[in-house]
């Protein structure tokens, strides 16, 4: 794979107004964080449809689950947006994509949505009430069961089933499958991609601003995602 370095010198950066200076960083840590449960998510998901069923269940549970941080990561990423950036005098001239990615980012957190709920509720914290709502939502017939592979761990589906299916009814009350639509659509690939171009704009204007050096890069064997799997059960050593 090619990549492009880029650097600015830290007698550059250090130049910056310490509010800047800070959101530079949280921005760009943001953007690994987003990009790397954006992606595990995609692989937890490669291959589903020929698994068992027991790993088939495991896997959607874990896939939820890093979507869940996802949608944590987002809300936390605009927090820190909001204070720190929008307040910026002068304010950035980014790249009409970036731009055009911050309006998106405006208008999606300005109103109601579900990454502060999903941040709040099964990210971060997992509240009683919550649970509660999940349980009544079962079909009364699936037996509380848990899978314990010889060697080490636990996986108790039901468990997992509540949770979800509480997060999904809460997007959703008609229709858990358009609650998992809007729930992929939103906080797997629209919103993530926001806020990396969004982030990839800021990086741009700092590193145009410092007229920072540029080498290329070759990073060898690099796999294609459609390579990965992310097994939920494994075997150790």
């Amino acid at each position: 794979m090619k990549t492009i370095r880029v650097g600015v010198p830290k007698d550059a950066y250090d130049t910056l107004p310490e509010q800047e200076k800070v959101f530079v960083f949280q921005i760009s840590h943001f953007m690994n964080e987003i990009w790397i449960l954006q992606k595990t998510i995609l692989v937890s998901q490669e291959g589903i449809d020929d698994l068992s069923e027991p790993e088939f269940g495991a896997r959607i549970s874990q896939s939820f689950f890093f979507i869940k941080l996802l949608a944590g990561k987002l809300w936390e990423a605009w927090l820190v947006t909001s204070k720190n950036y929008l307040s910026l005098k002068p304010p950035y001239v980014l790249e009409p994509a970036a731009e055009d990615a911050l309006t998106k980012l405006k208008k999606y957190f300005g109103k109601e949505n579900i990454a502060c709920y999903i941040r709040n509720k099964h990210a971060f914290h997992t509240d009683s009430e919550t649970i509660q709502e999940g349980i009544k939502l079962l079909d009364g017939s699936d037996p509380l069961e848990y899978l314990i592979p010889i060697g080490g761990g636990i996986f108790c589906h039901l468990a997992e089933t509540v949770d979800n299916a509480a997060l999904l009814h809460h997007i959703d009350a008609n229709s858990l499958e358009a609650g998992l639509k809007r729930l992929f659509d939103e906080m797997v690939m629209s919103v993530p991609d926001w806020f990396k171009d969004f982030g990839s704009g800021v990086a741009y204007e700092i590193c145009s601003r410092f007229k920072a050096e540029h080498t290329e890069e070759e990073i060898p064997g690099v796999p294609k995602l459609s390579e990965l799997k992310l097994s939920y059960f494994t075997v150790r050593p």
